[in-house]
């Protein structure tokens, strides 16, 4: 099938590219042109001339790339059911609604700051508002710009990359407040004294590690240096001895010298492939986490998606494979995106 798919790709030429997400099953990585985070592979994406953008990745992600793409480009999902939970702990009217519930409860106006995990309607809200995307390497640099300028922050949708930032910050419980799913605040510090809002939402991957897996891969592996993502529990981030996106902990698993051992807490198809990318490493995944919106992705569905391509057939065949955003939501997305470029370049 690897075969085939490298026949169907010389056939298509320039007109195709194929992104991947680094949590991506191997089968796919090897027959990716692109491969990084969400953010990355939309930005990349748009940089090509390609009319075909297969992503590899879930829905939220392909409507990142469907945001920034030139208007001739297709964006397709191998697997349209491939979601993310995280994404789907808030819609548009929750978002509204804890918006007015903060200005009724702290007589200011919050500034949205959208992770890149939600879907575009979010981020467009946050453009709407003022506010910016961030990624999960940039999310500090992006709530210090809004909290210099004296004005509370919402974060949105999770929980555990906003608190694990604002202990970064040295924000303390009274300067936080949690928003609950049905828009309740909860918080021990006084209304006005409130610096960042955080939406109660969450990753299931990373919710499964725990303090106790780190504890038992340092008994294993005695020096073993522990990195995990942000979206980790907040007690799980203070026992690593560092946290960053994936990107992050590829490049300083690859800068590491040769003999190094590592922990890796986060999905377990990237540990798994940093492991074989650095086989002059010992790379342990601290628990095997797996993303099964991820795994929807496959050999067969990328397969049929290229096949329907070359027999121009991929509209009537697979209509809902192609991902949209309205233009007001690309619009308003785009420049939420565009002010989170903005103050990374100033800072």
């Amino acid at each position: 099938m690897n075969e085939h798919i490298r026949k169907l790709k010389e056939q298509l030429g320039d007109q195709l590219v194929i992104p991947a997400h680094h949590y991506q099953k191997q089968e796919i990585i090897a027959c990716a042109d692109i491969i990084g985070d969400s953010y990355k592979l939309a930005v990349d994406v748009s940089s090509t001339d390609a009319e075909f953008i297969v992503f590899c990745g879930v829905r939220f992600m392909a409507e990142g790339a469907a945001i920034l793409a030139k208007k001739h480009q297709k964006i397709i999902l191998p697997a349209p059911d491939a979601g993310c939970p995280m994404a789907d702990m808030i819609s548009l009217s929750q978002a509204e609604n804890a918006m007015r519930k903060i200005h009724e409860f702290s007589g200011y106006s919050a500034i949205p700051v959208v992770y890149m995990n939600a879907y575009g309607n979010i981020k467009a809200l946050s453009g709407q508002y003022g506010g910016s995307v961030c990624t999960s390497s940039n999310a500090k640099k992006i709530m210090i710009h809004y909290l210099r300028n004296n004005s509370p922050v919402f974060f949105l949708p999770d929980y555990c990359l906003g608190i694990n930032t604002a202990r970064e910050l040295s924000l303390s419980d009274e300067q936080i407040a949690i928003v609950r799913q049905d828009c309740t605040i909860e918080t021990t510090g006084k209304p006005e004294n409130i610096k960042l809002f955080l939406w109660d939402g969450n990753c299931r991957v990373h919710q499964r590690f725990t303090t106790k897996h780190i504890e038992r891969i340092r008994d294993e592996h005695p020096g073993i240096r522990v990195v995990v993502h942000p979206e980790v529990r907040e007690s799980v981030a203070a026992a690593a001895d560092s946290a960053g996106s994936t990107q992050y902990m590829y490049n300083i698993i690859q800068e590491s010298p040769a003999g190094s051992i590592w922990g890796v807490g986060t999905e377990y198809n990237f540990v798994s492939r940093v492991s074989a990318d650095f086989p002059d490493k010992h790379i342990f995944p601290i628990f095997e986490s797996r993303c099964g919106n991820m795994e929807k992705t496959n050999i067969k569905n990328l397969q049929n998606m290229l096949e329907s391509i070359t027999e121009a057939a991929l509209q009537v065949q697979y209509p809902d494979h192609i991902i949209t955003v309205s233009e007001s939501v690309r619009k308003d997305a785009a420049q939420a995106l565009k002010n989170m470029i903005a103050i990374v370049q100033r800072s």
